[in-house]
């Protein structure tokens, strides 16, 4: 009985430390997703809105 105990406390044991790792995994590729991607989209960003207001200046000088 003890040892079945034991299996299954190291059983969950294991689970917890298998979703631990699955969910630090997950964290680290959408962080980095994240950090690859937000600077393009905020350029992107900037340029459309700069590309008008440069198109304005121009046509006010």
């Amino acid at each position: 009985m003890k040892t079945y105990q034991l299996c299954a406390g190291l059983d969950s044991v294991i689970d917890m430390r298998i979703d631990q790792v699955y969910s630090s995994i997950c964290t680290l590729v959408f962080d980095r997703l994240i950090a690859w991607s937000l600077p393009m989209l905020l350029n992107e960003r900037i340029s459309n809105l700069s590309d008008p207001l440069t198109g304005g200046f121009r046509n006010l000088i």
